[in-house]
């Protein structure tokens, strides 16, 4: 039984674990050239500021989040008694914005 145990656990980590060529390509990305990371980031950041500019600008006042990709708001308080759900509908059907 032991040895089965201890067979069924290396085997566990064979057939569960990441791929192989996986782990491999993922050491080649963290160890390679990082340029396409910075780009990446880079228009994440104006996408964001793309975002928080136009929403500034139509009076909701949201925060611009310095590491992330997501913009958090507040529901506008003229839209508040519809709560998040049908708040989002409403974004959705009318403005043709998914959130």
């Amino acid at each position: 039984p032991e040895l089965v145990n201890a067979l069924a656990r290396i085997k566990s980590y064979h057939d569960y674990g990441t791929f192989t060529p996986l782990q491999v390509a993922a050491i080649a990305a963290l160890e390679g050239d990082q340029q396409c990371v910075l780009d990446i980031a880079e228009q994440y950041r104006q996408r964001r500021n793309v975002l928080v500019k136009g929403l500034h600008e139509l009076g909701w006042m949201v925060e611009n989040p310095k590491a992330s990709m997501y913009v958090w708001a507040k529901i506008p308080e003229a839209y508040a008694h519809l709560g998040s759900l049908e708040f989002a509908k409403k974004l959705l059907l009318e403005a043709k914005v998914c959130v």
